[in-house]
């Protein structure tokens, strides 16, 4: 961005801007994003599945474990005597980041939230940033909702 003055200039003036960088950006910053949701899957998300169904299994309930095509989202179905018994899945989604509310943080409007999604049977429910869960809470939340489940 060497010419800012002169961008500047000519947005003040009305001139049409050349946005044809854009969406490659865009692209690039999206590819990024999908990139960084699937290493959450593959790197957290999946091992918590494995020791999960590891345990399970000593219990007298079998699983499965599922991945979607993209690599955004893994389930873990768990079953007593050939019935599905209780179903979690963590959803791995960027969202673009809106500057419209904030006009003064424009310099971010390129910029993804990574944002991890739980889905139950009965609902979904936000878990918040990728970045900050862990093989550990992500075994955590498991538990919270299978005991919520066991109790109802």
């Amino acid at each position: 961005m060497n010419n800012w003055k002169g961008r500047l200039r000519d947005i003040l003036e009305g001139k049409i801007e050349d946005e044809s960088e854009a969406p490659v950006l865009e692209e690039r910053i999206e590819e990024k994003a999908e990139v960084h949701v699937t290493s959450f899957i593959e790197n957290s998300v999946l091992p918590a599945f494995r020791e999960l169904s590891a345990e399970l299994e000593k219990h007298k309930r079998c699983s499965v474990i599922d991945v979607d095509e993209q690599k955004t989202e893994a389930s873990l179905k768990v079953y007593f005597q050939d019935a599905e018994e209780f179903y979690y899945a963590v959803r791995g989604r960027t969202y673009q980041k809106g500057d419209f509310a904030f006009p003064q943080h424009a310099e971010t409007q390129n910029e993804s939230s990574l944002e991890a999604e739980v889905i139950l049977r009965s609902g979904s429910h936000h878990m918040g940033d990728i970045n900050s869960f862990s093989m550990d809470d992500i075994i955590k939340d498991f538990l919270d909702e299978y005991s919520k489940w066991a109790k109802f």
